[in-house]
Order: structure tokens, then C-alpha cells, then sequence
């Protein structure tokens, strides 16, 4: 059954379709509406030119298109990302089959890679498609530069480096697939230690060139200096976590949000995936001197590098997906008697897609709570107005991500009500977000508000939402 090739296209095409009908209909929540990829209605040299902390013109291009034709969202967005994750699904197959992989180590990896909880944050939001492509074209680089290995020389190293530019523009953390190619190309008998050098000659030098770009291109306005604060502690936690999140299969959602808490449940997730990854890994260690097994190892890191080195979130975890795939698919190959390994891999595969939907289906409810409380705040103020402040104090209990959004993460300190009036109004908002315990008199934030000239304040109290009119300036 797993080497059928035909059974696992079939399943792979069935989840996909499932999954389209379940995210399709995600609304926004906090981070979707300020990304690069939310519908911009300003001048398109402004995106095209750095933001904040980033340099991303195909995000900025396609924003500003948003902007032109604002009904493409977020629809457009679900099918770009999911196109792109189905996309890489079938890179990692072909490139499988370009490292001589048996059929049931491809449909393996191919499987893991489609359907693990790693890629969750990635497919559900609508923010990353920059994510999504990055490592698309960086995986149709590595193709291109396998499959003209030794042979069209010049078509190689064109399209090799076509592609990993076009993963740098996408997302800056592309700039390293770069490097994966002549690596793995290397480790696989595909190139020569005299051709490898020559392409990280090559490598280095679009590296140079990309620096020299970037660095005369103006700063963003808004530098973050997350990317480039954190010491050694941190960078820890961001391995640590990006290890669990690539490897362990469990449901988060029962373990770190608290309403939502469920151990038994998240403990049977974690039983049955537990197996496969064990046998995994035991294969890995008995591999220890395989000088393959550890380019593979090595690449899995270094495309999450940037990521581990910087500023680390659950969505980042997808930029390393396709090695901890290859990994699967290169260790269930070097398996002989598979028998008990199969059966695992179903259990595997059954906690995988119980996860992946529990974890859909609050995506979901977050997106539709981000609508109730847009469409709360225009309806309570009744009618248009230029300028609003918004006073959020949380609720007791954070949210999970853009799983299980609080709600003032769902109402993202008014930007949802905005969405829900097609960014029409209102045109400014200013905001302040409070924390349980500090001791500030709402009414001297409102008075301040007033005097300041907003017409309204939206004042999200935990899950309760109430508006305060400006009734000298509404009269």
C-alpha cells in the first residue's frame, strides 16, 4: 500500500482537497493584518523597497495588487498557499526519486512532509506565502542543479541560481538554499569536490552581491530589533523549539491552551506518533557515520538558520520541512525489514491528520471571533467615522497562536473592525494594550483620546467589547 504510488497520490490529493474545504474560509486575525501579504492601498515603490525589518519585493508586489482588487482576500491567499504546499509536496518526491530513494522511502518522506503538524502554521495563516514559496523555488533550484548534474553545465548553474535568488526575494531566509544544492549534490555523487567548489564560489558571490544591495537600499522605517537582539539563551529556545515542533507530534492545543486543556487526548496523540519517530531516529543513530545522513542532517539545520539565529515562530518551522522529509525518506530506505516500520508510520500518519484538523477547525473559530468583534465594534458605533482609539485589557489566558486566538488577538486592536469595513474606516487608530495588572483609569485614557480629537474609543475588556462616543465631535 505505502509503495503503491498511485494509492499514495490519491490519499495525498483526498487530504488535500479535505483541507482546501477547511481552510478556504479562515478569516484574519492579528498578524495577518499587518503583514506585507494583507491588501496595501498605497504607492507600490513603497513595498517595493524595504518594510520594517524586511526586503521582500514579490510580497510587496503582490500586496500592492491586493490593494487593486481587495475582494482576492483572503481567499487568494488560502489557494497560493496551499497550491504552494502541495507543490513542495510533490518537489520532495521528485527530488526523493533524484537521491535514489526506494518507492516507499519517497512515499514515505512525501507523506511526512505533507501531513505534519510542522506545517500547520505555515498553511493556515494568511501571512506566509512568502514561507510557502521561499521553499518552493529553493527545492526546484536543488532539482534543477540534480538533474543537470554532469551534463548541461551552463542549464545548471542557471537555473540553479534562477531559482535560489528568486528564494532569497521571496523570504530572506531563501538566501541559504543556495548552499543546499551543491551540498547534497556533493554528499550523492552528483558533482565533483572540484565542480562543489567552484559552485560555492558561485554562491558566495550572489551572497556578496545581495549584501551590497541590501545594504544600499534604505533601512525600513521601522527597523525590529528582534532579528538582531537575543543572546545565547534564546537562540536555544529557538532550537529547542524548533526541534519539538519539526519532530514531535502531539496536540499543542491540549497541552498549552489552557481552556482548551486536554492531556489525555494530547498524550493518545503523542502514543501513536511516538513509534515512528523512535525507529526513526534509531536507524539515524545506527547511521552515524553515514557522511549522507549527516549532509542531510547538516542541510535540515542550515535552512532554518536564519530563522534560529534571528527570531524563531511556529511558521518557521516549515522552512526545514522538506530536509526532516528527505531525512524520513532517506533512513526508511536504508531499512530492510519494514513490516513493523509501516505500521507505525500509519499510526503516525493517523495522529498527524487528527492533529492537523483539531488545530484547523480552531484556526477557524479564531478567524470567525476575529469577525464577530469587527463587525461588533462598526455596528455599536453605527456609522462611519476618521478616527478611533482602541484600549484592549486581555483576558486572563493568552491564546495558542492563530490556532486558538484570544480575543484580543482576534481583534487585533481594532485592525479586524477595519477589515469587516473593507479598510474604509476608520482611517486612523491609535491603541494602547494594557496588562492585567497594571493600574490605569480607563476614563483618563478616554478623556486623553477625546482631547486628542478621536471620535470613538473601542474598549475591549477581556471578551467584552463596548464603544465610547466622542459625542461633542459626533453631534
Amino acid at each position: 500500500m505505502l509503495r503503491n504510488n498511485t494509492f499514495i497520490t490519491t490519499l495525498i490529493l483526498l487530504l488535500f482537497l479535505f483541507m482546501f474545504w477547511s481552510i478556504i474560509e479562515i478569516q484574519p486575525t492579528l498578524d495577518d493584518f499587518t503583514s506585507m501579504e494583507y491588501p496595501f492601498h498605497g504607492r507600490l515603490s513603497e513595498y517595493l523597497l524595504p518594510v520594517n525589518s524586511f526586503w521582500r519585493p514579490f510580497d510587496g508586489l503582490y500586496g500592492w495588487m491586493l490593494g487593486q482588487h481587495p475582494r482576492l482576500y483572503p481567499v487568494l491567499n488560502h489557494i497560493l498557499i496551499l497550491c504552494g504546499h502541495l507543490m513542495c509536496t510533490a518537489l520532495v518526491w521528485i527530488v526523493a526519486k533524484q537521491l535514489s530513494m526506494n518507492s516507499l522511502a519517497r512515499n514515505i518522506a512525501t507523506l511526512f512532509f505533507f501531513i505534519s503538524p510542522a506545517m500547520l502554521r505555515a498553511i493556515v495563516s494568511l501571512f506566509t506565502i512568502s514561507q510557502v514559496y521561499s521553499q518552493l523555488w529553493g527545492l526546484v533550484g536543488l532539482l534543477f542543479y540534480l538533474i543537470f548534474a554532469q551534463k548541461k553545465r551552463g542549464m545548471q548553474i542557471g537555473l540553479w541560481m534562477i531559482f535560489s535568488i528568486a528564494a532569497t526575494l521571496t523570504k530572506e531566509n531563501g538566501i541559504v538554499w543556495i548552499f543546499v544544492a551543491p551540498l547534497v549534490g556533493l554528499a550523492f555523487h552528483k558533482t565533483d569536490r572540484k565542480t562543489f567548489f567552484k559552485d560555492i564560489a558561485w554562491a558566495a558571490l550572489w551572497i556578496a552581491l545581495y549584501g551590497i544591495i541590501r545594504l544600499s537600499l534604505p533601512l525600513g522605517a521601522d527597523f525590529d530589533n528582534k532579528y538582531i537582539g537575543g543572546g545565547m539563551e534564546q537562540r536555544m529556545m529557538n532550537l529547542a523549539k524548533f526541534l519539538y515542533i519539526s519532530w514531535i507530534t502531539a496536540d499543542n492545543i491540549s497541552i498549552f491552551f489552557v481552556p482548551l486543556r486536554d492531556y489525555v487526548f494530547a498524550t493518545a496523540t503523542l502514543l501513536f506518533s511516538l513509534p515512528f519517530i523512535c525507529i526513526i531516529f534509531t536507524r539515524g543513530i545506527k547511521g552515524i557515520k553515514d557522511y549522507r545522513l549527516w549532509t542531510l542532517v547538516f542541510c535540515f539545520f542550515l535552512t532554518a538558520l536564519p530563522h534560529l539565529a534571528t527570531f524563531f515562530t511556529l511558521a518557521h518551522a516549515y522552512s526545514a520541512l522538506s530536509f526532516a522529509a528527505l531525512i524520513v525518506g532517506y533512513l526508511v530506505s536504508r531499512e530492510r525489514h519494514n513490516t513493523m516500520l509501516k505500521v507505525m508510520f500509519l499510526l503516525f500518519l493517523l495522529s498527524a491528520i487528527t492533529v492537523d484538523f483539531h488545530h484547523i477547525y480552531n484556526a477557524y473559530k479564531s478567524g470567525m471571533m476575529s469577525e464577530y468583534y469587527g463587525r461588533k465594534a462598526l455596528y455599536k458605533t453605527g456609522k462611519p467615522v476618521d478616527k478611533v482609539y482602541v484600549i484592549t485589557v486581555p483576558t486572563k489566558h493568552s491564546g495558542y497562536s492563530s490556532f486558538c486566538a484570544s480575543p484580543s488577538n482576534a481583534f487585533a486592536q481594532g485592525r479586524a473592525a477595519r477589515y469587516q469595513a473593507k479598510d474604509k474606516w476608520p482611517v486612523e487608530i491609535g491603541d494602547t494594550l494594557l496588562t492585567n495588572t497594571e493600574c490605569i483609569s480607563i476614563p483618563t485614557l478616554v478623556d486623553k483620546a477625546f482631547s486628542e480629537g478621536y471620535d470613538c474609543v473601542w474598549f475591549l475588556n477581556g471578551s467584552h467589547l463596548s464603544v465610547i462616543k466622542n459625542n461633542k465631535k459626533l453631534k
